[in-house]
C-alpha cells in the first residue's frame, strides 16, 4: 500500500484551482478558458525564440552578409525586406545600409578615417565575419560594389547564395558568367528566398 496521499497516486487536476503562495495561503490564480485560448497560439514562438537563443550560443546561427546597392529609396526598401525574411529564419544579418550607410549621408570623415575608406573597411570586415553572402542580383546591371562583395565571399570560401527578382539580364538572359557562377543557387522570388532560408536554418519551422 502507498504511503503518498490519495491526491499524488491518483491526481484529479480538474480539481486543482488554486495554489500556496509564499505566505502559505490559497490564491486563486487558475487561467481562465479563454486565457488558455490566448496562451496557447504562442507556444510555438516561445519555443522557436529558445531554438534561436540556443543557436547562437552554440554557433549555430548562419552570418548572412547581404550584397546589393544601397542608392535609391527603392532599393533600400527592397533590401530591408530581404532582410526582414532572412532574420525570421533565425540567422544574422550584416545590411551595409543599416550599419554603415550611404557614402553621401555621412560626413567626410568617420573616426579619423576618410569616410570611404572606413566603409571599405567596416564591409571588409563584415566579410569576414560572415558565413554566407546574399547577392542581390536585380538592376539593369547587377551593382559593381556587389559584385566585388561576391567575388571576395567567393574568394574566402563563404557560402554563395543569389537572389534575383529582376527580368532584365546583360547577354542574351544570361547574367555574367563570373557572377552566375559564384552562387551555390539563384532564387527567383520571395517563397524560393522563405524556403531556402528556412532550409538552412538551425531552428525547426
Amino acid at each position: 500500500m502507498s504511503c503518498l496521499p490519495a491526491a499524488v497516486n491518483s491526481p484529479n487536476w480538474s480539481s486543482i484551482s488554486c495554489c500556496k503562495n509564499r505566505t502559505g495561503r490559497n490564491c486563486n490564480n487558475r487561467l481562465s478558458s479563454a486565457e488558455k485560448h490566448a496562451i496557447i497560439p504562442l507556444f510555438p514562438e516561445i519555443i522557436r525564440g529558445a531554438e534561436q537563443r540556443f543557436a547562437r550560443l552554440v554557433g549555430l546561427v548562419m552570418k548572412i552578409y547581404i550584397a546589393a546597392p544601397l542608392f535609391s529609396e527603392g532599393e533600400r526598401a527592397f533590401h530591408e525586406k530581404v532582410d526582414a525574411i532572412v532574420r525570421e529564419y533565425g540567422h544574422e544579418t550584416f545590411l551595409p545600409q543599416r550599419e554603415g550607410g550611404c557614402v553621401a549621408d555621412l560626413p567626410d570623415m568617420i573616426e579619423g578615417v576618410p569616410v570611404r575608406k572606413y566603409l571599405f573597411q567596416l564591409d571588409c570586415k563584415h566579410m569576414d565575419w560572415c558565413d554566407a553572402v546574399l547577392f542581390l542580383f536585380d538592376g539593369r546591371v547587377p551593382d559593381e560594389g556587389a559584385c566585388f562583395e561576391l567575388g571576395y565571399c567567393y574568394a574566402k570560401g563563404k557560402r554563395c547564395i543569389g537572389y534575383k527578382t529582376d527580368a532584365r539580364s546583360f547577354i542574351d538572359g544570361f547574367d555574367n558568367v563570373m557572377l552566375y557562377g559564384a552562387p551555390e543557387v539563384v532564387l527567383q522570388n520571395e517563397d524560393e528566398l522563405r524556403d531556402y532560408m528556412k532550409k538552412i536554418s538551425p531552428v525547426i519551422y
